[in-house]
């Protein structure tokens, strides 16, 4: 992976999806049927056999062995795909294993940390609360958070589209030896923001991206909303929605029944890790557990659970339901460019991405990595989750499977 690609997959949660080099046929697809499928590869679990449980459209069974393929290559345990597609039909199918080395089928109802797809959640809340009058997005900061550097100056809007100038936490060298010495601390947002605010510089150039920002928010809607964010979340997004299996996970790492266990290659939790392209092989690297992790490092950045199925229906209704007004989303009509040398079709507003006709987002979590994606145009909706953080060369696994997908679904 070169630099640029090195430098979103740790800094970048949106730019995920480009970081790996993926080849795939342009087959066309057109099928309305739907499908459930569970899949164990071969050298995941040889004994466990592949079963289906509904007809499958014709474009499951040729996504099916691209998405093996791509897991073998990346050596990523486990994953979920699925897709809702009224003109060419649903899918969904379960890959691999919840546990490395165990045959422990991983199913389509498991529970996954989501990464970064949670900022969509926070962003969603702050916008309902705008609808609601209770703030306005061109509010200073400093109207809900004490001690934020500029925050008088800074607006919330400005905190979503990462035009605050604060320095992402997760990279402060502080941070990281605290997490690598107890990866279940608990961490108070405030905590994190001290340690935010008090670095001076970072050891890698990040331009705009920090999940301190998120951080923040998180705070500015406990203080609108007089709740603890996992209830506000709760209230103002899954019980409308009538979603169970979808939330922001306990501080003390612990998940929802039934999950999958999430898996890190190499030492470096945050950082991933490069191997020269002779010594990338599948399990190459160890595979860590990082399943209990403390979810209090995350928090409003990225400290969701979902299952796919609970994640698909909740991003569709956000960007295209009745979770927001038409007027409100508009906040996403008009997106820009992001920079950082990705190409022009990548834009982003307010806490989404938009790329080849899809709006989506991405990101990781230590053990997991999460897209969640929906093309207005088709109705389509596309959710990827996986049980590791990093491939062998540093890549994010879901990067090659959702590249797969979108390809096939053209």
């Amino acid at each position: 992976m070169n630099d640029f690609a090195r430098k979103f997959a740790v800094g970048a949660p949106i730019a995920l999806l480009l970081a790996a080099s993926v080849s795939c046929s342009d087959d066309g697809i057109e099928s309305a049927q739907s499908s459930t499928t569970v899949s164990v590869p071969s050298d995941a679990a040889s004994d466990a056999a592949s079963e289906s449980t509904a007809p499958s459209p014709d474009y499951g069974a040729r996504l099916h062995e691209r998405i093996e393929q791509q897991m073998a290559e990346d050596g990523t345990p486990g994953a979920v795909v699925l897709i809702r597609s009224e003109e060419r039909g649903d899918w969904s199918a379960a890959f691999g294993t919840r546990q490395v080395g165990v045959d422990d089928p991983v199913t389509v109802d498991d529970v996954f940390r989501v990464g970064d797809v949670t900022a969509v959640m926070t962003a969603t809340v702050l916008l309902r609360l705008h609808e609601q009058g209770k703030l306005s997005l061109s509010d200073p900061v400093s109207r809900y958070v004490d001690g934020v550097p500029g925050g008088d100056e800074i607006t919330l809007r400005q905190l979503v589209d990462f035009e605050g100038g604060l320095i992402d936490y997760q990279q402060v060298p502080e941070f990281q030896a605290a997490y690598a010495a107890d990866p279940q601390r608990v961490f108070d947002p405030q905590e994190l923001l001290d340690l935010a605010f008090s670095a001076e510089e970072l050891p890698i150039d990040f331009e705009a991206w920090s999940r301190t920002n998120w951080i923040v928010l998180g705070l500015v809607i406990e203080e609108v909303t007089g709740k603890p964010a996992a209830d506000a979340f709760a209230d103002e997004l899954f019980e409308p929605l009538e979603l169970e299996h979808i939330g922001l996970a306990d501080p003390s790492g612990s998940l929802p029944e039934p999950h999958a266990s999430g898996y890190v290659r190499g030492p470096d939790a945050f950082g991933g890790v490069v191997l020269p392209e002779a010594e990338q092989p599948a399990g190459a690297l160890e595979a860590t557990d990082h399943t209990n992790d403390s979810a209090s490092s995350a928090w409003t950045a990225s400290g969701a659970y979902a299952t796919a199925d609970d994640l698909a229906t909740f991003f569709r209704a956000a960007v295209a339901g009745n979770l927001l007004s038409d007027e409100t989303r508009a906040v996403w009509d008009e997106m820009d460019s992001l920079g950082y040398d990705q190409p022009d079709t990548v834009q982003f507003r307010f806490g989404l991405a938009r790329d080849d006709g899809y709006l989506f987002y991405s990101g990781v979590t230590p053990g997991f990595n999460a897209v969640a994606a929906y093309n207005p145009d088709r109705d389509e909706t596309v959710v990827v989750l996986t049980n590791s953080m990093w491939t062998a060369g540093g890549n994010a696994p879901v990067a090659g499977i959702y590249e797969t997908i979108r390809k096939a679904l053209r």
